[in-house]
């Protein structure tokens, strides 16, 4: 992954169990170094990602990103990907809300975390330090200013624009179609590998990363991108 800020829908996985969680960032790579940190150190704030970290080890895991997207459409798409996937679910994911604008929701760190989150902020960290965004209670210094029509009417044609393409790549990814290879040597081609994976209780992180090249079969199935000649 490339160190240029890049903006979507991401999964952290644990390779032993197939247990996921689902999130989003405005800078993808900013955001793995992040979960990272807090993981390594026991810090973080998802008490079932952090307990399934200390058993197996960082080794057992994977990032992986699920759907590059803009920034205006990330908690729409990331909430389809919750919807979709159902990582809420503690016999498939990690994730403790429903809601990808409420991520904090039904949190509750244990002592121990709590202990160590209270130490940690006793004195600033190197990332913090010298940020203007760190020291809490001073607006934005672009609040409460007026735009001018000009202005008003360029967001416009940026945000009508970007619609577009968002459309046009959702229905590229709709579009999409999958060799489906089952236990028995039969193939099958499939549009929604989503709904696929629900109807024959199969994984779609492990069926993508069949389709990938990353494993060889799951539960016997197996999966290829289809490529019209």
């Amino acid at each position: 992954m490339n160190s240029i800020p890049q903006s979507g829908i991401y999964r952290i996985q644990c390779t032993p169990t197939g247990k996921f969680y689902i999130g989003s960032s405005s800078n993808l790579p900013q955001r793995w170094r992040e979960h990272l940190s807090k993981l390594r150190r026991g810090l973080h704030s998802n008490r079932h990602l952090q307990n399934a970290w200390n058993k197996y080890g960082e080794d057992q895991f994977t990032f992986q990103i699920i759907e590059f997207v803009m920034p205006f459409y990330i908690l729409e798409r990331e909430q389809y990907w919750i919807n979709e996937l159902k990582p809420f679910d503690k016999h498939i994911g990690f994730n403790i809300a429903r809601n990808a604008e409420s991520p904090n929701t039904g949190k509750h760190p244990s002592p121990e975390t709590r202990a160590k989150l209270s130490a940690a902020h006793k004195g600033q960290t190197t990332w913090n330090k010298g940020i203007p965004a760190y020291n809490k209670g001073k607006p934005s210094p672009s609040k409460g200013i007026p735009k001018s029509i000009e202005v008003r009417k360029k967001m416009s044609i940026a945000a009508q624009s970007m619609s577009v393409e968002h459309r046009k790549k959702n229905s590229q990814a709709k579009s999409r179609e999958w060799i489906i290879i089952d236990p028995n040597g039969e193939e099958s081609r499939v549009v929604n590998l989503c709904q696929f994976c629900k109807d024959h209780d199969l994984s779609t992180g492990h069926m993508s990363n069949v389709a990938k090249g990353i494993r060889s079969h799951h539960k016997g199935w197996k999966c290829r991108r289809y490529l019209p000649e």
